[in-house]
């Protein structure tokens, strides 16, 4: 009988791994989690392929970060996750006529530099977030502000596991790195 009882509650109520493990944290949250984490990991002053991400711009993708802790509606996500961090709102489209193995022009995404957090794990005290990162190296051409690139780029980035601590706040602050995938 028990058994029975079991199943039947077992198919009845299928579990949903993504909404098993992600617990929903406020749209402020998440903000302040992504901002900790673009400010820690890339900051404006720091360079991706010689260029200063302060002069590249950074795309930042609301929609798929907020996806990726479990929102369903995504519409409005930049209005919807205010950021410190100085960023522009961004899709993957921006990566359309880009290629990690041919040399392709990448004119969407021009300079800049495309980014989102996707949701890994959360206990009380430890979060696990991975932030990517993509960007067109350009090679040797010259960075000209304001100006769009001509030529061909290979695209490349990084997707680094963020493992951050709740302060005695509530807030989660950076705690260290875990594993790093590059593309190159």
């Amino acid at each position: 009988m028990y058994l029975g009882a079991s199943l039947v509650l077992a198919l009845a109520y299928p579990a949903s791994p993504a909404a098993a493990q992600a617990p929903r944290l406020t749209e402020r949250e998440i903000a302040r989690v992504v901002d900790e984490v673009l400010n820690r990991i890339i900051p404006p002053d720091s360079s991706l392929s010689r260029v200063p991400i302060r002069d590249r711009g950074l795309y930042f993708d609301h929609g798929r970060t907020l996806a990726a802790f479990g929102y369903r509606d995504t519409a409005a996500a930049a209005s919807r996750l205010p950021l410190r961090s100085s960023v522009m709102p961004g899709t993957r489209t921006l990566l359309d006529g880009c290629k990690q193995v041919v040399a392709n022009p990448c004119q969407h995404l021009g300079w800049g530099a495309y980014a989102w957090l996707d949701f890994v794990s959360m206990s009380d005290s430890v979060m696990v977030v991975r932030l990517n990162v993509h960007w067109a190296d350009r090679g040797s051409l010259p960075f000209e502000r304001g100006v769009l690139p001509g030529g061909r780029a290979y695209l490349v980035g990084f997707g680094m596991e963020v493992h951050l601590a709740r302060a005695a706040d509530g807030s989660w602050r950076f705690a260290r790195i875990g594993p790093t995938r590059v593309s190159d």
